[in-house]
């Protein structure tokens, strides 16, 4: 899932972003792989809602990393 692809517009994917974020105090934001890069995610909140560090995660797939 890539929520600048699944969006309509930037500003979409940044109100969906917020969404989460308001939500969870966190989010995940995951890449597509292009030009021979793998896939890669990272984290936007963590280090505000709960003072841990951002993570960065490449070569993973998203569908267990968001599972509630």
């Amino acid at each position: 899932m890539c929520i600048v692809c699944d969006a309509t517009s930037l500003d979409h994917a940044i109100e969906l972003l917020s969404i989460d974020i308001d939500d969870q105090g966190w989010t995940a934001v995951s890449t597509p792989p292009t030009d021979g890069r793998p896939r890669w995610v990272y984290t936007v909140g963590l280090e505000h809602a709960f003072d841990h560090p951002e993570l960065l995660v490449v070569t993973c797939d998203i569908t267990p990393a968001m599972a509630e």
